[in-house]
């Protein structure tokens, strides 16, 4: 979690390092929804420490379930992030190819 933390930060703050002057729609939209995923991600996961440590403590019913929920909440908005790649790569193109081989007969 912590390594997925620190490239989602890492990517937010390089993106604004390295930012242009003139910075597309579709990069504009990106970084907002890094920031935005970013911070609801780190939020969730906190919060789900906090309250898996509650459940082993107090063992509370109902509290592992809402642990569980938010469990999904930190998996699904780490999804999310990478899918911001979309618009980063949105007007690209990748091209695969492999060198022609020699026919030797």
């Amino acid at each position: 979690m912590a390594c997925a933390l620190g490239h989602m930060f890492l990517t937010c703050k390089l993106w604004r390092m390295t930012q242009k002057n003139t910075v597309s729609p579709e990069e504009r939209t990106s970084y907002r929804w890094k920031h935005r995923l970013f911070a609801f991600n780190l939020t969730a996961f906190l919060i789900s420490v906090c309250i898996y440590f509650r459940h082993n403590w107090y063992c509370e019913p109902g509290v592992y379930t809402f642990f569980a929920f938010l469990e999904y909440l930190v998996v699904l908005s780490n999804m999310a992030f990478h899918m911001t790649a979309y618009w980063d790569f949105s007007n690209k193109e990748l091209v695969i190819g492999t060198p022609p081989e020699d026919k030797r007969f």
